[in-house]
């Protein structure tokens, strides 16, 4: 199958390019520090850590397949997705030129 509308992405590297992008804007990345919990305190967010308690006005949560209950409700949207890779040497120039749109069905 051949979808030459598709794409692959680098994860570390667009994690990357997004903390440089944040940081940039002015955000504070804290790696290996999680949230342990999260409240509207006086109008702001209170986040507390192992180590520190943060106060922001705003937040943006982040989480992946693992996320925890730091969140009500959060853990039951995340629906896993299971997908499979294969390989292959790369197509003939003529066989990668042809539209097999016809051929592979609704992608």
């Amino acid at each position: 199958m051949l979808d030459r509308r598709g794409g692959d992405l680098q994860p570390l590297s667009y994690a990357r390019g997004l903390a440089g992008a944040a940081i940039a804007a002015g955000a504070a990345i804290h790696g290996r520090t999680p949230a342990t919990s999260l409240r509207r305190e006086g109008g702001r967010w209170r986040i507390d850590t192992p180590c520190a308690v943060v106060r922001a006005d705003k937040i943006l949560i982040a989480t992946n397949g693992f996320t925890d209950d730091l969140w009500p409700g959060l853990r039951r949207t995340i629906v896993p997705v299971f997908s499979s890779i294969a390989a292959t040497e790369p197509l003939p120039d003529d066989i990668a030129r042809q539209d097999h749109a016809d051929t592979i069905g609704a992608v």
